[in-house]
């Protein structure tokens, strides 16, 4: 259809629809108009005025079809009847009030469900990519003979992993550990706490990504050692949902599982990556010994250039539990 059709169209549409009322009366009077002057020809003929007027009517068609024919070339009556089964649909509501209850609370509660899903969907692979970096990151797992592959990791075998090697694949690895937290902003108890997904990192995970804070900074590897101050840098999101992109939150005390942290940045609109809603230092302890508690996750970054089968870690130690010269990695989306 050719767009001055269009722009002559759209105007009538709009006007039977708004001032419908008004339009049917022009059309009233159109039709009026015209059985008039059908019936004065037809008189001209010789017929009488009521057989001209009969004649005049059957070669209209009827004044009500041709009424209903004009207003379905008009689509207006594929609107009106939609509105009017909405006002049927309300009305039903209204009477049986606890049905409209449970529909609303079913309703509510897809809608929620499906937003979740998609943020978590948003968040690996509709915003995964912000970087060319973040889409070289690789995921590592262990392998034995006797077990099948895990992902867990303990901080020992992060270090041996992580410290004294120079991988000519990667340009270097962190660690991940996912927390679920109850996010406040004092002490008191709050009627409805919020939960968040506090991701401890270390500190070497934002430059390896190639993401800096768009508003503050992140943290440094001294606030990122044992016994370093309490630091958080708030996704986009959170900052938008939670403090509604305040600038002034920088330097602000918040509250995870009551432990006072300060927020230091914000960062880029992109950047959530492992579900986090705020990142906090994961503090490892370099001189632990405790190989037992595996529940850190290691992911390191591909150098330009290589794929994921290109990438192999040798073992750092024995007693680290990495099969010597070709573990398992595997490459996902974080």
């Amino acid at each position: 259809m050719r767009p001055e059709h269009w722009l002559h169209t759209i105007p009538l549409r709009l006007r039977s629809l708004f001032r419908w009322a008004q339009a049917d009366q022009e059309l009233d009077d159109e039709l009026r108009d015209h059985l008039e002057r059908k019936t004065g020809e037809f008189v001209a003929q010789g017929m009488t005025q009521k057989e001209a007027h009969r004649r005049a009517r059957l070669d209209l068609g009827g004044i009500e079809q041709t009424k209903e024919k004009c207003r379905d070339a008009r689509q207006v009556n594929l609107i009106q009847d939609f509105v009017q089964d909405l006002r049927y649909g309300f009305r039903l509501l209204l009477k049986n009030r606890s049905f409209t209850v449970v529909a609303v609370f079913t309703l509510a509660l897809g809608i929620a469900a499906t937003a979740a899903l998609f943020s978590i969907f948003d968040g690996a692979y509709i915003r995964f990519g912000e970087t060319a970096q973040v889409n070289r990151v690789v995921l590592l797992s262990q392998h034995s003979k006797d077990r099948s592959p895990s992902f867990d990791f303990s901080a020992p075998e992060y270090f041996d992993i992580a410290g004294p090697h120079h991988y000519k694949s990667f340009d270097g690895f962190f660690a991940v550990h996912g927390l679920s937290a109850t996010l406040s902003e004092n002490l008191a108890r709050e009627e409805n706490p919020e939960r968040v997904r506090a991701v401890h990192v270390t500190a070497n995970m934002f430059p390896l990504y190639g993401i800096s804070a768009i508003l503050g900074r992140t943290f440094t590897t001294d606030e990122d050692r044992s016994g370093g101050p309490n630091v958080a840098v708030l996704t986009y999101w959170l900052w938008n949902a939670r403090f509604g992109r305040n600038p002034n939150v920088i330097g602000k005390t918040i509250y995870l599982d009551d432990v006072p942290y300060t927020a230091i940045g914000v960062m880029p609109r992109r950047s959530r990556h492992w579900g986090a809603d705020v990142y906090v230092p994961l503090k490892l302890d370099a001189s632990s010994n405790n190989r037992s508690e595996r529940d850190l996750s290691i992911a390191g970054v591909a150098k330009e250039g290589f794929s994921a089968e290109q990438t192999r870690v040798p073992g750092a130690s024995r007693r680290s539990g990495i099969r010597r010269g070709a573990p398992g990695i595997q490459r996902t989306h974080l």
